[in-house]
């Protein structure tokens, strides 16, 4: 996969669900996969908290989660041209 691929697969995905009808979109990295968060957080999801001892490990421990959402009407206010100067 080549710089951005991921990120603009995730948009094209989130922007034809919403087409559908679909306004809130979830998504669950492991806490310490810090690529993964970058991305989804390019694409415009948010973090909400922490999911603790959220999926098994290979060891059969438990590793936790970030809970990330979109929401379709916030992420369009927040990308609208202008919207930065009127947050400050």
């Amino acid at each position: 996969m080549t710089p951005g691929e991921g990120r603009r697969a995730l948009k094209l995905a989130v922007e034809h669900f919403a087409a559908k009808g679909h306004h809130r979109f979830t998504i669950d990295p492991n806490v310490e996969n810090e690529r993964a968060i970058r991305a989804y957080r390019a694409a415009g999801f948010e973090p909400v908290g922490v999911m603790r001892a959220y999926e098994r490990n290979p060891e059969g421990g438990w590793n936790d989660a970030l809970l990330m959402e979109l929401i379709v009407p916030e992420a369009i206010a927040r990308d609208a041209p202008g919207a930065s100067e009127q947050r400050r």
